[in-house]
């Protein structure tokens, strides 16, 4: 079973209320259903919308936006770069390894299946993961938020840049958000996403 169109939605929903479907109604309907699904509507649309097929505003809400989300996903998913970075989501959603591998500059005293970084940071070692031909320097420019002021957390990953890779410092499992925001000498800026939970 196909879930119904928003267009097909307000029809029946019009035609329950008594309307006469013309012509003109049925372009204004398209109308609204275009704007629904690429911008969605703000909260006077959707009353208006509510009052005039009798129903109330949360069904309007919940009756576009499936479509919206559709035509958004479509738009994202035609851009390579998006398109995987929606493959990697899902793999992290259901707790699967990360498909790039990482990896943090060697240091002393490495515990097994780790790579040691310096300032505490290391990272589990990714099974079947290959290194990529560019290998960045990431520094953590918001370690003082979990370790006080003056930490320096650095590492290297060959993830791209809008990736969240699993960390741990000092013990502590963190994630980092990977971005191309230049710091100079060639490494680059990373967040840590665990300060905003």
């Amino acid at each position: 079973m196909t879930a119904e169109s928003f267009y097909g939605w307000m029809c029946r929903h019009a035609r329950a209320m008594g309307w006469d479907l013309d012509e003109e109604a049925q372009k204004t309907f398209h109308v609204w259903a275009a704007i629904a699904s690429t911008n969605g509507l703000d909260d006077e649309q959707t009353a208006q919308l509510a009052r005039g097929l009798g129903v109330i505003p949360d069904e309007v809400t919940a009756a576009y936006q499936p479509e919206m989300r559709e035509a958004a996903m479509g738009e994202l998913l035609e851009q390579p770069d998006l398109a995987a970075l929606d493959v990697d989501l899902d793999r992290i959603a259901g707790d699967e390894p990360p498909r790039w591998g990482v990896a943090v500059r060697p240091g002393p005293r490495v515990r097994k299946g780790y790579r040691a970084a310096p300032h505490g940071a290391r990272l589990p070692r990714s099974r079947g993961s290959t290194m990529a031909d560019s290998v960045r320097t990431y520094l953590v420019i918001n370690s003082g938020a979990l370790f006080g002021p003056g930490r320096r957390i650095e590492f290297r990953s060959s993830c791209p840049a809008g990736s969240v890779v699993p960390l741990e410092v000092d013990g502590r499992p963190v994630r980092a958000l990977l971005t191309d925001t230049p710091l100079g000498g060639g490494v680059l800026a990373a967040e840590l996403q665990d300060c905003y939970l």
